[in-house]
C-alpha cells in the first residue's frame, strides 16, 4: 500500500485489527524486517508497518535529515491513516531511537514502548565517528575527481571502511552523519511510559552497555538480554523475542 506523506511517497502495510501497534525499522532496513514479529500479534492488534524515507520504496527526502525530522514524519503520516492513538510503539535499532525522540519532542505518543537493539546512546568521539563525519565527504570529493563510471565504485570503497550501517544507504550520507551524532540520552527521564528492552547477548551494532544505560535512565524500563542473538533479536530469536513482547503487554 501508498500514500503521500509530507510530499514523499511512502510504502507501508496495515494488518489486524484491534488497537494500534507501529513497527519503525533499523538503518538501511524497511518494514519487512518485521513480516514474522507482526504477525504474531495480528489477531490482537491492527499492525502497521512502513518503509521510512530514503528506505525500501519510499522516496528520498530532500536534505539531510534528524531524529526529529523523522519522528514528525511519522506523525504525518499518522495523521494521513486517521490513526488517533498508538498503543504499542516498536522501534528497531535506529527505530528506536527515532520512536524515543518522538516521544521526547512529544511528535509521538503511546502507552507502551518496545525497543529492539535500540540505538540512540553514543559512545564518547571515538576515530570511527571522527571517520563517518569525514568519511562521507572524502568520499564525494574523490568521485567528483574521476569519470562517472568509476565514482560509484570509489564512494563504495570509502564507505565500505566507515562500517555497514554506512554502506547499507550510501545516498543517506548527510542523513546518516546527522543522525549518528544525536545523542537521545538526555531526557529519557521525561519518557515515562512502561517499557520493555530487548538486545541480543551477541549484538556487536548496539552492544549491551546501550541497553544498560537505557534501563538506567527510562523510568519504567525492563531489560531481556537474549542469548547468542546478534543485532536482529528479532530474527535471531523470533519466538523469545514474541514471548517477551506477549508477557510484557498482558
Amino acid at each position: 500500500m501508498q500514500t503521500v506523506t509530507d510530499g514523499l511517497i511512502t510504502e507501508y502495510r496495515k494488518s489486524g485489527s484491534g488497537p494500534v501497534m507501529l513497527f519503525l525499522h533499523g538503518w538501511g532496513d524497511s518494514l519487512k524486517t518485521f513480516d514474522m514479529l507482526s504477525s504474531q500479534f495480528e489477531r490482537a492488534y491492527t499492525c502497521i508497518r512502513l518503509d521510512l524515507p530514503g528506505f525500501g520504496a519510499t522516496e528520498v527526502p530532500d536534505g539531510a535529515w534528524g531524529l526529529s525530522d523523522y519522528a514528525e514524519f511519522i506523525r504525518d503520516f499518522l495523521v494521513k491513516l486517521k490513526v488517533d492513538k498508538v498503543t504499542v510503539l516498536i522501534g528497531h535499532s535506529n527505530g528506536g531511537a527515532v520512536a524515543i525522540k518522538g516521544l521526547q519532542t512529544g511528535a509521538l505518543q503511546a502507552d507502551q514502548l518496545i525497543l529492539l537493539s535500540a540505538s540512540g546512546i553514543r559512545p564518547k568521539k571515538t576515530f570511527k565517528t571522527t571517520l563517518i563525519t569525514v568519511g562521507a565527504k572524502t568520499g564525494k570529493q574523490l568521485a567528483k575527481l574521476l569519470p562517472k563510471a568509476n565514482q560509484q565504485a570509489i564512494r563504495k570503497a570509502v564507505y565500505s571502511r566507515l562500517g555497514s550501517d554506512f554502506l547499507a544507504a550510501p545516498h543517506m550520507a548527510d542523513t546518516f552523519k546527522r543522525v549518528v551524532r544525536e545523542d537521545i540520552r538526555a531526557g529519557l527521564g521525561d519518557v515515562n511510559i512502561p517499557v520493555l528492552l530487548v538486545y541480543g547477548e551477541a549484538d556487536t551494532d548496539t552492544p549491551l552497555w546501550i541497553a544498560r544505560k537505557f534501563e538506567k535512565l527510562l523510568p519504567q524500563a525492563t531489560l531481556h538480554i537474549t542469548p547468542l542473538a546478534g543485532h536482529f533479536v528479532h530474527h535471531d530469536a523470533l519466538a523469545e523475542t514474541a514471548h517477551e513482547i506477549k508477557g510484557f503487554l498482558l
